[in-house]
């Protein structure tokens, strides 16, 4: 039988979350694009809203395959939920930088995006 498994987070074992991104946005990216939002929240330090929890991380936290978390990405940064910063070490790109954007900084007017699917 599997046991849940409670791990503290570094603010104290919890975050917030608007309820505009569910009530209007959650149903635009979906399911497994909301999750992923909600996985890089909780990664993110609150006061400089900057996460760096690497895709695989996340997939597995999630448990959807990396390339998955790797599609959705671009998603959460085209409804400008997220800003993506790729880093390079002796030429290689190693990591991202998930800076989490502020509400008023998000699409306008999600009803406008309703015609849109998430990959268009």
């Amino acid at each position: 039988m599997n046991e849940l498994k409670y791990i503290k987070t570094k603010n104290g074992g919890w975050f917030k979350m608007g309820n505009v991104f569910i009530d209007q946005y959650a149903k635009l990216i979906g399911p497994i694009g909301t999750s992923i939002y909600l996985c890089l929240k909780r990664h993110s330090n609150s006061k400089t809203r900057i996460a760096f929890p690497s895709e695989v991380l996340i997939s597995e936290e999630l448990h959807i395959n990396p390339r998955t978390v790797i599609r959705h990405l671009p998603i959460l940064e085209k409804y400008g939920f997220i800003k993506i910063t790729k880093t390079k070490s002796r030429g290689q790109w190693v990591s991202n930088q998930y800076y989490l954007t502020h509400s008023k900084d998000w699409a306008t007017k999600p009803s406008d995006l309703k015609s849109q699917g998430p990959y268009d």
